[in-house]
């Protein structure tokens, strides 16, 4: 696991393999509703699985959710988990794109 970042005080995080082997306390979709609710029940770890082709905007859509979560969200780490390199590799590039390397 490599591209850990900080934001708001939570980590975003990737990860490469199959999702059923990693350890979470809620699996989310990469929309502010999904991740609102993980909040709203209090989930500190949330998995989003990596879809091809959706980088960007899922990251996009964390971003937004860590800012608007004020002033501290029950979820402290969030977790891509992402099936192969390729895909991997997009979400590596759009995360430290998104989310320069110090805290905010």
């Amino acid at each position: 696991m490599l591209g850990i970042r900080r934001y708001h005080g939570a980590s975003i995080d990737l990860w490469q393999g199959d999702s059923r082997s990693f350890v979470r306390d809620y699996t989310a979709r990469a929309t502010l509703a999904s991740l609102a609710e993980a909040d709203q029940l209090g989930h500190r770890h949330v998995v989003i699985e990596g879809e091809s082709g959706g980088a960007s905007e899922a990251l996009a859509t964390v971003k937004a959710f860590l800012t608007s979560s004020r002033p501290t969200p029950a979820v402290k780490r969030i977790t891509f988990v992402l099936t192969d390199a390729v895909t991997y590799n997009a979400y590596q590039r759009d995360l430290f794109s998104l989310f320069p390397d110090e805290d905010h």
